[in-house]
């Protein structure tokens, strides 16, 4: 019966109707996922700070402040027009750092163990929402201010316009949901980290403080840069801690549901 049963399943994976794992190349094709994926998940961290410190010391001085105020308006408009390149780059810089932001935050809860595994994931959720909204305010006020310097458009009609972008209800509840998810997230991710005690818990606090204090930097290399190194190397350590973490909750998974099936007799 067994050998019966044997050819059985031989035939129908020749005939192509059920595939076969072989243990060896299923055990590298899922190390290396993991490996890409840790990869990925720790580069997150250090990139997103790299990315936003980088996008903060670029970013011209007058264009790192919002303002419904046709003054404030004038005078960004006038400050865009003259650094069109420079403001373009340090707004890009800002909206890749933020998409590396959002997964810096599934990367830090792969850090979490037991009770800081829930705060770990909200501060995942909240952190993916708000900073999508953070992306996107980016993307609607500052390179539409940019794009539209670079056509110089007459001053007063360009300022109205960019001040009737930044005063919107759109404009606006972007904003509040990306400044205030984001800085719960960090909040969140601190309690979990520090909960979890896979870090050392004054890494956590710093976490949380050098974070918090990073988004208010002024912009350009001084004294953005330094005001920001507190912020980089605690990210630097918590990417290079994802990376030499080795357990992970989905390899028992994985490996259970590609490991072949022993067949009878």
């Amino acid at each position: 019966m067994g050998d019966l049963y044997g050819r059985l399943v031989r035939l129908a994976a020749n005939r192509g109707r059920l595939s076969v794992a072989v243990p060896g190349r299923v055990d590298g094709d899922a190390s290396a996922a993991r490996t890409v994926r840790r990869a990925l998940l720790a580069l997150s961290l250090p990139g997103a700070a790299v990315l936003l410190v980088l996008g903060e010391s670029v970013m011209p001085k007058g264009l790192d402040t919002q303002s419904s105020s046709l003054a404030s308006t004038t005078k960004q408009v006038l400050i865009a027009a003259a650094h069109v390149a420079r403001f373009d780059t340090a707004s890009l810089l800002i909206i890749f750092g933020l998409a590396a932001a959002a997964v810096s935050f599934a990367a830090i809860a792969t850090l979490t163990r037991g009770r800081g595994s829930l705060p770990a994931t909200l501060a995942a959720a909240i952190g993916a929402i708000a900073l999508t909204c953070g992306i996107a305010a980016n993307s609607t006020d500052n390179l539409a201010l940019a794009e539209g310097a670079a056509v110089h458009p007459p001053v007063a009609v360009a300022a109205k316009v960019w001040a009737h972008i930044q005063g919107s209800p759109f404009a606006n509840t972007l904003g509040v949901i990306y400044f205030l998810g984001w800085m719960l997230a960090i909040v969140l991710a601190a309690i979990a980290l520090w909960r979890s005690r896979t870090v050392p818990r004054w890494i956590a606090a710093l976490f949380a403080i050098a974070y918090i204090a990073s988004n208010f930097t002024g912009p350009g290399v001084l004294p953005g840069v330094p005001e920001s190194l507190p912020f980089l190397a605690i990210m630097l350590y918590l990417g290079l801690r994802v990376w030499q973490t080795t357990t992970d909750t989905g390899d028992a998974a994985v490996e259970a549901a590609t490991a072949a099936p022993a067949l009878p007799g």
